[in-house]
Formats: structure tokens, C-alpha cells, sequence
């Protein structure tokens, strides 16, 4: 029963009533000393309390507190007022408190009293109640505006398990009680505001019947009347006016304090010191006020010393507790460094990076490096249309072991091309009779093998007949296109992939709905896609792609056959991507007796058949083809039956070749084969 709450609830409601007997029943004049001495009193703990918590919600009754004291507060005036005019001329007839806060602080001068009340009225009324009061009414609004996404934001952490039902139900009425509290605070600051109206009634009221009643009714003479019940009347005025300040003070903070992890003194403390440099402008403009005529050299100059001391004082421990800060954070790094686990950091690569040596660091400052970087984006943009997969990020970075002027272009990590800029120059390509007119140094442009010369920088911008120039980032950028297309199947990472897929679910539901994963995986379309990708055949078309994987997949998960088909299903787009203007196809084709030797020397490998051939015939296979690519270019095409088609082009690719193998089947009504020459082995 000890530890009940019940006895603590029957004293306040035990002072409330007291409070109103007070407005009826007459007070001895020593008790009405030790209720406005703990009035003080309680108003001063309140202030405390209040610049001493952290949180608002510390302190939730104060709105209830503000009603209580305002009612016992009044009480206590309208009690002083039935002693002082009762018998306000009867020494000690009103006790000691009022008398001696009329004798202290109005020093006999009844005008200096009332001066002193009204601006301390003021102050209360308009100062700090009024601008308390629109703070907790702004405060209150924001706080019912922001209930809605607080609920759902600990709706959805519910959810999702980072929290439990226990601390969600904490978390709400927490919520709850801070709307409850900027509610009530809204209207609590109206006791405060009427308070300070009902002193000002109760002076006038004390003064004015005070003189009637001493002159009238007590046959007092007018100076002592004038000595008597204005003194009487701004002491009690003044005795409480000054709790009802402090708690109107202690209102304020309240609803101008925000949630923190200290008291308001701590705070202040903390965050007017964070600055030493602000603390040393202030100091220094105190010195020299101390050197203006007339104003108070010593009182100036002190102020200004002291504050440089503390800014000089605060700046040193700043300083220390930063190194302190570096060097524990040092020892963390390390001992974090020592850890197993720390080394796991560096294993994860970049799908695609290029490394720049030492003097191509100003092509990663700007304005070059908006420019790298706009362009990589256009050859992002670029193969992501005509392949129609999602290119990586490029990861640039500088790497003091290449040769100065040289750049590597890493996929997963591995160097497949590399060339040689050189930043400040340009790069002039054209034929070797144009080129020999120019001077610089000759070099070989890295994506397309043509001559070029690098001029000097102040022939970059001047015309040169029958000769293009190029800036450095175009040479670089132009072979990450060419890296880019002959390595997309590398970069078409089950990440790509599911991109793919979320883009296509969004557009076309039914395309993917059923089939990733329920009859084919991720996986299993990834390296499908990769077997057409490598080909440099675009896959845009995700949907058919899709829906011809789910009709092979019933019946095979061998990726050859599945891409295989996938092929023949974009025929149309294959061919035109091969075909010349007018629909004809420009290719080579193999020779009946290359055709059968090559179908006799089929093989199943790991990644579908091989051609088994003789290494002499291989090497004779090998040179043919070559040739027939440099003869053609780019545009270089061979055709053959459906059975050789994956085995040639696997062949090609690991001759480091580009030329595309079309299957005969895959020829589709509108377009036709021009063959312009026959690929044979025989001498």
C-alpha cells in the first residue's frame, strides 16, 4: 500500500480544494506568509525542472500544473486583498512577506513600484506568454499533422520485425502523449495570459478601495493612506507576479525545448562553445568597444579578455578532443584491419572499370571529367539500345603502374584492352598520304587498328586536309564501346538480368508470370541471353525471347538448343541487322567438300560442338577466315548449314575474330544471300 500512487493524488486534490477555501474563508496573516514563500518556491523548482529535463514529455502535467498554480495564485491575491483592506493599517496585519517586498523594492517611491509591476507585466503578457503561446499553438499542429506517418511508420517496423508488439504499443502511446501534450499546452498558455490580466485588476482594485476605505472608512489621513495601501497593494502584486513570471518563463522552455540527450544548460553550453572562432569575433569586438570615449573601459575591456580566454580555451580542447577522436578512430581502423574477416572487403571487383596511368590524371578532374563521364553514359545508352542489355556502372580510377600515358579497360577484373592518350593533344586520323603532312607522333588509334598522328597542342584546332581529329577522351571512349560489345555476355550478370525481367513484368505481366522461376530460373535465362548476347545480337525483344525459352524449357534445359532457337526466333531482326539497304546480305559461304569435313569433325564440348578438325586443317580454316574479314571489315558474314552454325562461331570467337555466322535457317522470306565468295581449305 506503501508504494501506491493514491496518497500523493489525495494532496494534490487536498490543495486544490484548500485553494478554493481560500477565496471564501479569511487567512491568518502568517499563513498567507508561508503560502506565498511557497509559491516562490515552487514556481523557482518548476523553472528548474523545467530548463533541466530533456525531454517535454518529462514534464507532461505542466499544463494541468499551470491551472492548479494559477487558481492558488489567485487565491492567495484575492486573501492578500481581504487583509489589506481590512486591516493594512494594522502593523503586521497582513503578514511580513508583503510589506518587505513593498519596502525592497519600491524603496518608499510608490511611482518606482508601479513602474516596476507594469514592466514586469509586460513582459510576461506580451513578451514571453504571447510568444509561448503561438509556439505551442504552431507546435500542436504540427505535432496532430505528423501523427498519421509516425503510426504508420511504426506500423511498418512492425511489420518488417524490427521491432515487437510490446515497443510498438510503447511507441504509439508515446505518440499519443506528445499530441496530448502540445494540445494542452495551447490552451494552458490562456491561464498564464489571464493571470497576468487579473493582477493588473487586483492592483487597481487593492489601490483604489485601499484609499477609499483608509480616507472613508478608517479616518486616515492622506499621506498615510498614500504611504499604507500602495505599498501594500505593489507588494503583493510584485510577491505574486514573480511566480507566475518564472512559471510563464518555465512555459516557454517548455514548448520551445526540443528532444535532446541533455538539459537545456548542457545544450547551450555544448553548442555556443562548438564555435571558438564566432566566441573570438565577440571578444574582439568588446576590446574595442572598451576604446570608445565615455563608455566603461575596465567593464569592456574584462568582458573582451575573458571571452578571447574562453575562446582560446575552447578552440585548444576542440583541437585535443579531434586528435583524440583521429587517433581512436586510427586504432579502430586498425585492430579492424587486423580482423580475418577485414580482407573480404577487397575481394569484390568491378564489372567494368577503366585505369588511367599518371599523366592521364587531368582527364578525372574537371571540366575533362564531365565530359569522360557524359560520354561513357552515351556508350552506355548506346549499346543498351542496339543489345538491348543493361550496361554496368564504369568505375574510373587512376593506377600509378601503368605507363603514364596508358589507360586498361578491366572487365570482371581482367585486362581486355588497353591504348595510350595523351590528354592535351588531339589525334589525327586519316591516309597514310594525309598523315604524312603531319607533324606529331604517329600511333595506331586502339579500336579501329587505323594510322594516326598525335599533334602537338597548338595544332589541335587548326584544319588539316583529308585527316579527322579526334579528342583523347573519344580514342578512350570508342574502344570502351568496342570492349563493350565484344564483352557483353560477361557483363550480362544475373543482376542485369533481373532488371530485364522487372522491366518487362512491368510492361508485359503475363510474359513473365508462370515462367521465371517456375519453368526456367534465373540462371538458366541469364546464360541464355549470354549465348545470344555473345554474338553481338540484340535482345531487346525480351518478351519473345522469354516466351521461346518457355517453350523449350518444357522439354530441355541444354542452354546451345534453347539460345539456338532463340535465335531463329529473332531471325527478322538478325537479318536486318546483317542486311545492306536493299535487304541483300553480303557473305561468304563454305565449300561443300570444308562444309562436310567440318560436319564429319563435330564434337560435344562444354559449351555445345567444337569443330575437331586436324590442326593443319584448322590453321588453313583459320587463315581463310581471317583474310575474308580483313578483306570486308565489320560487315563481314559467312553463312552455312544450321548444324555448323554454333560450332564456326564458336570457332571465329576464339580466333579473336568479329564475323557473324548466319544458319541458312535462319534466312528469312525477304531477305537474300548474296554470296561473294567461297571459304575453301583446299590448295
Amino acid at each position: 500500500m506503501s508504494n501506491s500512487p493514491a496518497p500523493l493524488g489525495n494532496v494534490v486534490a487536498t490543495a486544490v480544494l484548500a485553494s478554493v477555501a481560500m477565496l471564501i474563508i479569511p487567512l491568518p496573516p502568517p499563513v498567507l506568509d508561508v503560502l506565498l514563500a511557497f509559491d516562490i518556491m515552487f514556481a523557482t523548482a518548476v523553472l528548474v525542472v523545467a530548463l533541466s529535463i530533456q525531454d517535454p514529455l518529462e514534464l507532461a502535467a505542466f499544463p494541468s500544473l499551470l491551472l492548479v498554480t494559477t487558481l492558488f495564485r489567485l487565491s492567495l491575491d484575492v486573501s492578500a486583498t481581504r487583509l489589506i483592506l481590512t486591516q493594512g493599517d494594522v502593523p503586521g496585519g497582513v503578514g511580513a512577506v508583503i510589506p518587505a517586498f513593498g519596502a525592497f523594492v519600491m524603496r518608499g517611491d510608490v511611482v518606482v513600484g508601479m513602474l516596476l509591476f507594469i514592466i514586469l507585466i509586460v513582459v510576461q503578457l506580451v513578451v514571453v506568454t504571447n510568444g509561448a503561446q503561438r509556439v505551442a499553438e504552431v507546435a500542436a499542429r504540427f505535432t496532430l499533422d505528423a501523427m498519421p506517418g509516425k503510426q504508420m511508420a511504426i506500423d511498418a517496423d512492425l511489420h518488417t520485425g524490427l521491432i515487437d508488439a510490446s515497443q510498438a504499443r510503447a511507441r504509439r502511446r508515446a505518440v499519443q502523449a506528445e499530441a496530448d501534450f502540445y494540445g494542452a499546452m495551447d490552451g494552458a498558455g490562456k491561464f498564464v495570459r489571464g493571470d497576468a490580466i487579473a493582477a493588473i485588476v487586483i492592483v487597481m482594485v487593492n489601490v483604489v478601495a485601499g484609499m477609499a476605505i483608509g480616507v472613508i472608512g478608517k479616518h486616515l489621513d492622506l499621506p498615510t493612506a498614500l504611504q499604507t495601501y500602495p505599498l501594500l497593494s505593489i507588494g503583493n502584486a510584485l510577491a505574486t507576479t514573480l511566480p507566475a513570471f518564472l512559471l510563464s518563463t518555465a512555459m516557454g522552455i517548455m514548448v520551445t525545448r526540443a528532444a535532446s540527450d541533455a538539459s537545456l544548460g548542457v545544450d547551450l553550453i555544448r553548442q555556443m562553445f562548438a564555435h571558438p572562432a564566432a566566441l573570438r569575433t565577440v571578444g574582439v569586438t568588446m576590446i574595442v568597444m572598451a576604446c570608445v570615449p565615455g563608455l566603461p573601459h575596465l567593464v569592456f575591456g574584462a568582458l573582451g579578455t575573458v571571452t578571447l580566454v574562453t575562446a582560446t580555451t575552447a578552440l585548444r580542447s576542440q583541437r585535443r578532443v579531434e586528435r583524440d577522436r583521429s587517433a581512436q578512430e586510427a586504432d579502430r581502423q586498425r585492430a579492424h584491419e587486423h580482423r580475418p574477416e577485414y580482407a573480404i572487403g577487397f575481394l569484390g571487383i568491378d564489372p567494368l572499370r577503366i585505369d588511367v596511368g599518371e599523366r592521364l590524371l587531368p582527364m578525372l578532374e574537371q571540366p575533362a571529367a564531365g565530359v569522360l563521364l557524359e560520354r561513357i553514359a552515351l556508350v552506355r545508352r548506346r549499346v543498351a539500345l542496339d543489345l538491348g542489355i543493361v550496361v554496368p556502372g564504369v568505375h574510373v580510377k587512376d593506377d600509378l603502374s601503368l605507363p603514364p600515358s596508358t589507360f586498361a579497360i578491366r572487365v570482371r577484373d581482367r585486362v581486355v584492352a588497353h591504348g595510350d592518350v595523351h590528354p592535351d593533344r588531339a589525334l589525327a586520323l586519316g591516309t597514310p598520304r594525309a598523315l604524312s603532312q603531319l607533324a606529331g607522333e604517329s600511333t595506331v588509334e586502339p579500336a579501329s587498328g587505323l594510322s594516326g598522328v598525335w599533334l602537338a597542342p597548338d595544332q589541335a584546332t587548326q584544319p588539316h586536309n583529308g585527316a579527322l581529329t579526334v579528342d583523347p577522351i573519344a580514342v578512350l571512349t570508342s574502344l570502351l564501346d568496342r570492349v563493350v560489345r565484344r564483352n557483353a555476355a560477361a557483363l550480362l550478370g544475373r543482376q542485369e538480368v533481373q532488371s530485364l525481367l522487372d522491366n518487362l513484368k512491368q510492361a508485359q505481366p503475363a510474359a513473365v508470370k508462370g515462367v521465371v522461376p517456375e519453368m526456367a530460373s534465373l540462371g538458366l535465362v541469364q546464360r541464355v541471353l549470354q549465348h545470344v548476347v555473345r554474338e553481338r545480337v540484340s535482345v531487346r525483344d525480351i518478351a519473345a525471347i522469354v516466351e521461346t525459352i518457355a517453350d523449350e524449357a518444357e522439354n530441355t534445359r541444354d542452354v546451345c538448343i534453347i539460345g539456338e532457337a532463340v535465335r531463329r526466333r529473332l531471325a527478322p531482326a538478325i537479318c536486318a541487322a546483317l542486311a545492306a539497304s536493299d535487304n541483300v546480305i553480303r557473305a561468304a559461304a563454305l565449300s561443300m567438300t570444308l562444309e562436310s569435313s567440318m560436319a564429319a569433325a563435330l564434337v560435344s564440348g562444354e559449351r555445345g560442338p567444337v569443330l575437331g578438325l586436324a590442326p593443319a586443317d584448322a590453321a588453313a580454316l583459320a587463315e581463310r577466315l581471317l583474310a575474308f574479314e580483313r578483306r570486308e571489315g565489320s560487315h563481314a558474314v559467312v553463312v552455312c548449314s544450321q548444324s555448323l552454325r554454333l560450332a564456326l562461331a564458336r570457332f571465329i570467337e576464339a580466333l579473336g575474330g568479329t564475323t557473324a555466322v548466319l544458319g541458312f535457317a535462319e534466312v528469312v522470306p525477304g531477305y537474300t544471300v548474296n554470296i561473294a565468295e567461297t571459304i575453301s581449305t583446299e590448295k
